[in-house]
């Protein structure tokens, strides 16, 4: 298995349907070296209901931490070189994750990149 390079931080409030065809699009990428950690904001376990969750990492908050909050948790736990946050309404294109990919690795002094 490789090692993991990059960890996907999605925070949610409502984990609703958004939050299963975001996950689903997560699935669908051709860069496979990540992992994916939602973090619940709703402070009631929703996002363990999502039948996209699968192999998702979860961490609930007892209430609404805000985006940024959330995303710090998920670097917080992630071990990985990279970490890109996706908003939980957003479904990414299948070569998303390599897009971005490619660009950190070709331009090593680059710290951050964002996406449409």
């Amino acid at each position: 298995m490789p090692e993991i390079q990059v960890t996907i931080v999605v925070p949610t409030l409502a984990a609703d349907s958004a939050l299963d065809e975001c996950l689903r699009s997560l699935e669908r990428q051709t860069c496979r070296d990540f992992e994916v950690i939602v973090v619940d904001n709703s402070g009631k376990g929703l996002a363990r209901r999502s039948p996209a969750a699968g192999s998702a990492r979860i961490i609930e908050n007892q209430r609404n931490a805000g985006f940024g909050a959330a995303v710090n948790q998920g670097l917080g736990a992630s071990t990985a070189p990279y970490l890109a946050a996706l908003n939980d309404d957003a479904v990414a294109h299948p070569a998303w994750l390599a897009a971005l990919m490619a660009v950190m690795n070709a331009h090593p002094g680059v710290g951050m990149c964002a996406s449409q």
